[in-house]
């Protein structure tokens, strides 16, 4: 069970890495039509890509609820349509 996760955990942080990429490409303020992310039933529309470091991207606007800002680590981002 253990080396299972651990297989797990490093081939997110080689798919952190391609999207550490793709977000590099990036600039802060660019409109994001979706995003959708790992273990979520949610699908976030028209969102504002912030900027990201340690990582960690940072997204604002468009079907965020709460306080509007929508933190999340990068290995769980697995799609982004621009």
């Amino acid at each position: 069970m253990f080396w299972a996760y651990r297989e797990d955990y490093k081939r997110h942080e080689h798919d952190s890495d391609e999207n550490k990429g793709l977000l590099k490409r990036l600039s802060p303020g660019a409109r994001i039509t979706q995003l959708v992310i790992r273990n979520s039933f949610f699908t976030y529309n028209t969102i504002t890509f912030e900027g990201f470091s340690d990582n960690i991207a940072l997204f604002s606007g468009g079907s965020i609820p709460r306080s509007g800002i929508l933190r999340v680590r990068i290995a769980d981002i697995i799609a982004i349509v621009i």
